[in-house]
């Protein structure tokens, strides 16, 4: 665990971090979310952080399209 190897004194950088995040996403989909609008379908992290991040309605065929820097 990071906080732990962090408290033991190891450097815990970004890419670590970013690691983590991403294999608890790939193990527990549906659990991180990432995008929340009303009218819009919630959007769930299932992986490493997307480039893109596109919404859809939850009626109709109207999207929203984010890129993420």
């Amino acid at each position: 665990m990071l906080a732990e190897e962090m408290v033991a004194g190891k450097d815990v950088t970004i890419t670590d971090v970013e690691e983590a995040i991403t294999a608890y996403a790939a193990a527990h989909p549906g659990e991180i979310c990432i995008a929340c609008l009303k009218g819009y379908k919630e959007l769930f992290l299932s992986g490493p952080w997307p480039d893109t991040i596109t919404l859809h309605a939850v009626k109709g065929k109207n999207t929203i399209v984010i890129t993420v820097m």
